[in-house]
């Protein structure tokens, strides 16, 4: 009976050995050995080259709207781009209707 207590006592302690090793570097935040914590990064990403769109806004909140009352708003955009933007055809456009 003491020889089954001991060996119980003893897989218990290495059970919590091998969890506290396990779960003591989760603590602390990983950072990298090359470069100070804070840094901006050694590479940038490439810009985009080609058209790219660029709206002045990308929504646009009517408020409280009169039922089949037209409404209207003009999305602001430019090429931000190195190319030209060509807008070929009707763009889709989604409405939300809700209460």
């Amino acid at each position: 009976m003491e020889r089954k207590r001991v060996i119980l006592i003893m897989l218990g302690a290495a059970l919590l050995a091998v969890l506290m090793a396990a779960c003591g570097g989760a603590s602390t935040p990983a950072t990298s050995a090359t470069q100070p914590a804070g840094a901006p990064p050694a590479t940038r990403p490439q810009a985009v080259k080609g058209p790219r769109i660029a709206f002045e806004s990308d929504t646009y909140d009517f408020g409280d709207m009169q039922f089949n009352k037209p409404a209207e708003y003009t999305f602001k955009f430019r090429n931000a781009g190195d190319a030209p933007l060509v807008i070929q055809g009707d763009p889709p456009v989604k409405a939300v209707q809700g209460c």
